[in-house]
């Protein structure tokens, strides 16, 4: 611990290069079969709690309501979109955007693992758990008044198919106006549908115009868009006559809690920083070390109890240093002082962990830390030399767009062992290319933050899929056989196939887990409250605002 310690403050003293970011929630599970609504809830966690509705009346320090004047919150895009129609739109910033203007069946509360519904009323399921029959509610409408069927459901699965994949669904037909019949490829388990369907938008047949969707779509969620610049930015209103707040119970992250929500696309963490403290926005997902920047500001730092996983991906694709070089995989994972990283990273808030998850996963068992690798210089030599190489003679290529000194740290632990690593700072477009772009080898290692949501086999899944492998994002790993593992593993949530893929994924050491670290938001003062919310970007509904807040809406 010492000698981590010394290390961590002698390359302090030398550099402050190089920065992550980093909530969750409580549970709300629905029995939907056959009709059941029986309802079993604990609170969402929330950073005091103010409820709300949208009927324009005053509950506590929040104002609301289509005759109250207008309260605007500006949130960070940390990634550019090129259009708002629900067909194409992709990416972190896209699920949000769809969260706000869209419906789908079902819906999952933050930490949860069982879906509850939303536009579905009831629904109950094939003896083999192949088939869900669905009723949904029968009025349902979106912002023009235009009545959503299971017709229109049906029409919204066969457009999206055009354009995205929907790879746990095999068909969506109308079997009656608001009946509907979903093919499962593979049998059920709490919370399958919301992997099946849950990005999937669902908006009405004859409404639907590609040329006006991209700029101005027809909504059936709680907001509707009001002004677009594509890349730059865009501004959300609610419509105030949403359909499902007299009748759905609405998870707490799409409680609306704001008039107007604008995104506003910021890729770099000083013009983030910048913006806050002088309200330009209202809040973002910030770095530990911003949240430092903030104290005895205007800005306060609300921290998510729920911490965030990391790993260091190792480039696993054909002719990589990596590829088929488990000792050399190994000689890295030894080589890493944790400890002092973690400190770097998380200014101390963080702890180190070594392997994948947290008990927030549906699946995690605290017994999986038998399989994490500690930090040991001599057995990181030795992997080096099992590995082909002599000290000194292989340079890595670490890329990143993290401001902090993680990357000085494990340039300093590599060299301990007789690695060389040359650190590529790229701004956020840059690193979101190369990473995508892992196939052209111009990087060995990064950072990947594990986002906790769910079930700790989808994220094995995600980090494994063979089928994304060809796109370049996870070419941590093409493993068949691994891949396999983390499959049956998913569909059966036994602790015995868990366990077993598990052992597999940290064998082979495609990843290298790392430490957890809370999650920041930065919030101008007089927003009083956010609940708790996993997403990389903070949602209209996620924020509760002081009466007197000086942000207006003016168009």
């Amino acid at each position: 611990m010492k000698r981590a310690l010394a290390m961590l403050l002698t390359v302090l003293m030398v550099a402050s290069l190089f920065a992550g970011c980093g909530g969750n929630g409580g549970t709300e599970t629905t029995a939907g079969n056959s009709g059941s609504s029986e309802t079993t809830k604990e609170t969402m966690e929330v950073i005091t709690t103010n409820p709300v509705d949208a009927g324009g009346e005053k509950h506590g320090n929040v104002t609301m309501g289509p005759d109250s004047d207008k309260k605007t919150m500006v949130v960070v895009a940390s990634k550019s979109f090129e259009t708002l129609d629900p067909m194409f739109l992709s990416g972190a910033v896209g699920a949000r955007v769809r969260t706000l203007l869209w419906d789908t069946l079902w819906d999952m509360e933050m930490g949860a693992s069982e879906e509850v519904g939303l536009m579905a009323k009831e629904w109950s399921f094939s003896e083999d758990g192949m088939t869900v029959y669905v009723t949904m509610h029968d009025n349902i409408y979106d912002c023009e008044g235009n009545h959503i069927t299971a017709s229109d459901v049906e029409w919204s699965y066969n457009k999206y198919l055009e354009n995205k994949n929907l790879a746990n669904m095999t068909g969506c037909v109308a079997t009656g106006e608001f009946d509907l019949e979903i093919g499962l490829r593979y049998p059920y388990y709490p919370g399958y549908l919301i992997t099946a369907v849950g990005n999937m938008p669902i908006v009405d047949s004859d409404a639907y115009d590609p040329d006006r969707f991209r700029t101005d779509p027809v909504t059936t969620g709680q907001y509707k868009a009001i002004a677009f610049t594509s890349g730059a930015s865009a501004t959300f209103m609610q419509t105030y006559n949403y359909w499902g707040k007299d009748t759905v119970e609405l998870c707490a992250h799409r409680h609306a809690n704001v008039d107007v929500c604008r995104f506003d696309v910021i890729t770099e963490n000083s013009q983030i920083e910048t913006a806050l403290a002088t309200n330009a926005i209202q809040t973002a997902d910030i770095t530990a070390n911003i949240a430092e920047n903030f104290a005895n500001t205007n800005v306060q730092v609300l921290t998510f109890p729920e911490s965030y996983p990391a790993v260091f991906m190792l480039n696993n694709a054909e002719g990589s240093i990596f590829e088929g070089n488990k000792a050399l995989r190994e000689a890295f994972a030894y080589a890493c002082d944790m400890t002092s990283m973690c400190l770097a990273d998380t200014r101390g808030n963080g702890t180190v962990s070594g392997i994948f998850g947290n008990d927030s996963l549906s699946g995690y068992s605290a017994d999986f830390a038998k399989y994490a690798i500690s930090y040991d210089v001599d057995t990181a030599k030795a992997k080096l030399a099992e590995a082909g190489y002599k000290e000194g003679e292989l340079t890595l290529s670490f890329v990143t767009n993290i401001n902090n000194e993680v990357p000085v740290v494990l340039q300093a632990c590599l060299q301990q062992v007789g690695i060389n690593m040359e650190i590529k700072l790229m701004d956020e477009t840059q690193f979101l290319t190369a990473r995508q772009q892992a196939n052209l080898l111009e990087w060995d290692i990064l950072m990947l933050e594990v986002v906790p949501k769910g079930f700790l086999t989808n994220i094995l899944y995600t980090l494994t899929d063979v089928n994304a492998y060809s796109f370049g994002s996870y070419c941590g790993a093409n493993d068949v056989e691994l891949f396999e593992a983390v499959k049956t593993a998913r569909y059966s949530q036994t602790p015995e196939d868990i366990e077993a893929a598990y052992a597999m994924m940290m064998d082979r050491l495609y990843y290298v887990p790392t430490w957890s670290d809370y999650g920041y938001a930065g919030a101008y003062s007089k927003i009083v409250s956010l609940v708790k919310d996993s997403s990389l970007e903070l949602i209209a509904q996620a924020s509760i605002f002081a009466d007197d807040y000086d942000v207006y809406y003016e168009g």
